[in-house]
């Protein structure tokens, strides 16, 4: 049993720091996802972002992390019964992240 799904799209990138995946795919269904995706929690302090969302359309949640401190950026996909816990505690659960993005130039 996963207890995290992947993206099946391998065509995404991240807009630094913004948790807003950018899709450069044509599939129109993702396109709108991102568009209609709802923000169910987020929090922040001491230069870290965290933001749980769902995507209604594609039936899909997401934690997006974004840490000013490392100049970091990543996307967690947890099962339903894991959010919150992921959404709490998302370093533990970075290695399964399936987009990470590092950049030191965000690093403040």
């Amino acid at each position: 049993m996963s207890i995290f799904r992947s993206s099946s799209n391998d065509d995404t990138s991240v807009a630094p720091c913004t948790g807003r995946p950018e899709q450069r795919s044509t599939d129109t269904r993702l396109l709108n996802a991102h568009v209609k995706q709802r923000e169910l929690a987020s929090r922040s302090g001491d230069g870290l972002e965290v933001t749980l969302s769902w995507h209604p359309e594609i039936n899909e949640l997401i934690v997006c992390v974004c840490d000013h401190r490392q100049g970091a950026y990543f996307e967690i996909r947890p099962e339903r019964h894991l959010a919150l816990e992921v959404y709490y505690h998302p370093y533990a659960y970075v290695d399964l992240s399936d987009v990470h993005y590092r950049d030191d130039r965000l690093a403040v």
